[in-house]
């Protein structure tokens, strides 16, 4: 069927539709996985929502010694007290009443 189509277009033609086809086939090919993977990350289970691109860290590097050294934290310590009445119970008295 292509072929009866062709015959009736010149040389260049025909090779400019034939191109064409190759690019918009690439393109569609294309657009169908980034749709895939856009619906993997909103509609898939949780464990692959998340896909990073970049390569891991390798381990010990995350915190390293040097950050401990330069971001020491003085240990402070506050001494809070507060006061507060408390009700009687109701086998020994009566219950304080608070104003309502």
């Amino acid at each position: 069927m292509k072929t009866k189509y062709l015959g009736c277009l010149n040389q260049s033609a025909q090779v400019d539709l034939q191109k064409e086809n190759i690019e918009l086939r690439r393109e569609n090919e294309s657009l169908k996985s980034e749709l895939a993977y856009l619906r993997r990350i909103i509609f898939g289970k949780k464990s692959e929502r998340f896909l990073s691109t970049e390569p891991p860290l390798p381990p010990g590097t995350l915190f390293s010694q040097k950050d401990k050294e330069e971001n020491k934290v003085e240990n402070l310590t506050e001494t809070i007290s507060y006061e507060r009445s408390k009700p009687v119970s109701k086998q020994g008295g009566t219950l304080l009443k608070g104003p309502r």
